[in-house]
């Protein structure tokens, strides 16, 4: 169950609530209330206090950098989606993917993620793209590979600089072409198998603006390597000097493309099926922790009667006592 990320609880509890949402999350969003300063002053005293990175903004964000920082941690698995960006792509893409991954809802914390970023220069951002800072991916320890996948089969040689030793030896499957190593059979693949070439046939598209798209810089170079891909697989394109055209899709790209979206509503329905599964066991430890809670709080009351009781017992019996000292003397 999803913490609430806006909070009307006043004084220590609503630090208390911060707390947890920090433990739960990784980061505590507030609403910003201009009418009530005392409430931001101490949203930052409570962030500067626990050494959480604050950005500031419409709302203010705290992150853990435990959690939310790759410098910090060197976490492959957290930040898998991060080796997409040895090479600039487009800002609104790199948003999606920070949601994705994080599985952030408000456009708010991922905007605020995005400053925490460019200011930690983890990311460098310009005309409308967002990099990598290509260190931290080396250290990451990320694999010729992986890089190539992630890349769609063109890798920019000069990214691989001080990544992995020997990385020719691990690149069978590429070949170069000027600044480049490309994976043709993952190209054709990405581009000219899949959705890319169903949504882009029978119009022109200039090589600079598929070059973007592809990470190829070098228009010359993008050239050449769309040629080679028309030799090797009889492709329906042509290329001019300035521009290609993409005719239409063959009947085994189609096909290719309704298997994977037939491969990804299955993954979806099983997804859902196991969401509905730990929904309903959730939802059995709940109940049994309400119902050992009351079990708790009866146990208690019972305590407190006994605990009265005993109490009057003790103030009888100091009576008592007291009149037969009476007595006796």
């Amino acid at each position: 169950m999803s913490l609430p990320n806006i909070l009307s609880i006043p004084g220590d509890h609503k630090q208390h609530e911060w707390d947890r949402m920090v433990v739960g999350q990784g980061y505590v969003e507030a609403l910003s209330d201009r009418t009530k300063s005392v409430q931001e002053d101490t949203f930052r005293q409570w962030a500067n206090k626990r050494r959480l990175a604050l950005v500031d903004g419409p709302n203010p964000v705290a992150f853990d950098p435990k959690r939310y920082n790759p410098k910090d941690t060197l976490d492959r698995s957290r930040f898998a989606f991060m080796v997409k960006y040895f090479r600039p792509r487009s800002i609104g893409g790199f948003q999606r993917d920070a949601a994705n991954a994080f599985s952030i809802q408000s456009m708010y914390v991922i905007e605020a993620l995005k400053n925490y970023w460019t200011r930690e220069r983890i990311i460098v951002e310009g005309r409308e793209r967002v990099q990598a800072d290509p260190d931290m991916l080396r250290l990451l320890g990320y694999t010729f590979t992986e890089v190539m996948d992630a890349l769609g089969g063109i890798v920019k040689k000069e990214y691989l600089s001080g990544m992995i030793s020997g990385y020719r030896r691990l690149a069978s499957d590429a070949e170069e072409y000027g600044q480049y190593l490309v994976n043709f059979s993952l190209l054709k693949e990405r581009y000219f198998e899949g959705e890319f070439i169903v949504q882009v046939a029978g119009q022109p598209i200039s090589l600079q603006e598929l070059g973007e798209d592809m990470g190829v810089d070098s228009v010359d170079d993008l050239r050449t390597i769309l040629r080679e891909a028309k030799k090797r697989y009889d492709l329906n394109i042509q290329v001019s000097e300035n521009h290609v055209m993409f005719g239409a899709p063959t009947q085994s790209a189609v096909d290719h493309l309704s298997d994977r979206e037939r491969t990804h509503k299955a993954k979806l329905a099983e997804t859902e099926t196991l969401l509905r599964d730990r929904q309903r066991t959730l939802k059995e430890l709940l109940d049994r922790y309400t119902v050992r809670e009351a079990k708790i709080m009866n146990e208690i009351e019972t305590f407190k009667d006994e605990g009265r009781m005993m109490y009057v017992k003790g103030k009888v019996l100091d009576a008592v006592a007291s009149k037969l000292d009476g007595k006796k003397g």
